[in-house]
């Protein structure tokens, strides 16, 4: 349908005399709709889905990010899909924790950016939220003195001791000082769309302000209740609302306890008085039912990457909002 087809109609029946002027601003008006051009969105690659989730939310309207390392998957570990090195050489902007913690990517964004360099041709900018000033960062815990499970705890695959925990994304706080940045590095790559940039960081920071006041009073009545993890990945979330996190089952995901760390928890929960354990959906262990054999100890499941949500703009939240009531739930 064209705009003669709908004007010329009622110009005749009306017998208007400004219906003519009308039909020529309406054609002037789409001629110059469709002679506008229409910005390319950024090419973005973010490293783990709850980053993603966050970068996905300030870009909604303007484009949408690529995520590097599916949900479910270890970032130590996960081997590339070639369609994520093609999405590394490509991209206008990598966003990552960093080389100690997304160990899978460190090589390809290496590489690539050694190759972009040989060519003398524009590199994308990396950025790692590790090394962001603004960001509360804690070192890795040390779990006990039991040097059998716990030697290699709070080391990448190479055997470089972490400088600090990298589960960064699991604070409101944190999560807040990201998106401002993320804000701030789209704009530089794609100023046409500041306006949406900055339009969706303002609304994003205000629903994890929300959130935020929301688990502050959800957590409150549970904060002294004593209970364990699968491994430490909890940190943050914990030390923002005060909770009673007394132990790891696990140094890392990957490495499973032994029969002396396994000994040395049931007197942690003994001692303690343990209301709930934690595992994880993505990791599984059979030492778990022989842990808390004849005690009282209930269980419950925490997801730090929200394995079990859909990647894009609301699985942060969904994953901050799901610790908060398993937690919640488990102690309660």
């Amino acid at each position: 349908m064209t705009i003669h087809s709908v004007w010329r109609p009622v110009c005749h029946r009306g017998k208007n005399p400004t219906c003519a002027g009308i039909l020529y601003l309406a054609q002037a008006c789409v001629g110059l709709l469709l002679s506008t051009p229409i910005w390319a969105a950024p090419n973005v690659a973010v490293s783990i889905a709850p980053i993603h989730s966050l970068v996905a939310a300030v870009m909604d309207g303007a484009g949408v990010p690529e995520l590097l390392i599916p949900a479910g998957q270890s970032p130590h570990g996960y081997a590339l899909r070639p369609s994520s090195v093609k999405h590394i050489y490509a991209a206008d902007l990598i966003i990552w924790i960093g080389p100690d913690y997304e160990i899978a990517l460190a090589g390809a964004i290496a590489q690539a950016h050694a190759q972009v360099h040989a060519q003398a041709s524009k590199s994308g900018a990396t950025k790692s939220l590790a090394s962001l000033r603004e960001l509360q960062t804690y070192p890795p815990r040390a779990q006990d003195n039991h040097k059998d499970q716990y030697d290699g705890v709070a080391k990448q695959q190479g055997g470089t001791p972490m400088s600090i925990d990298p589960h960064v994304w699991l604070s409101t706080a944190n999560a807040a000082v990201m998106v401002n940045h993320f804000r701030a590095w789209l704009i530089a790559i794609d100023a046409e769309n500041s306006a949406t940039y900055r339009r969706n960081a303002a609304r994003v920071i205000a629903r994890i302000n929300l959130l935020h006041r929301h688990l502050e009073q959800q957590l409150r009545s549970v904060q002294t209740i004593p209970y364990l993890v699968f491994h430490d990945a909890y940190q943050y979330f914990e030390k923002e609302f005060h909770l009673n996190r007394v132990g790891a089952v696990a140094a890392s995901p990957e490495r499973s306890p032994g029969a002396r760390r396994i000994q040395a928890l049931r007197k942690v929960i003994t001692a303690h008085g343990v209301k709930c354990l934690f595992t994880e959906p993505q990791f599984e262990s059979r030492l778990i039912p022989v842990l808390i054999e004849n005690t009282d100890v209930s269980l419950g499941q925490l997801d730090p990457l929200a394995t079990e949500s859909q990647p894009g703009t609301e699985l942060w939240f969904e994953l901050m909002t799901e610790l908060g009531k398993s937690l919640t739930h488990c102690l309660k």
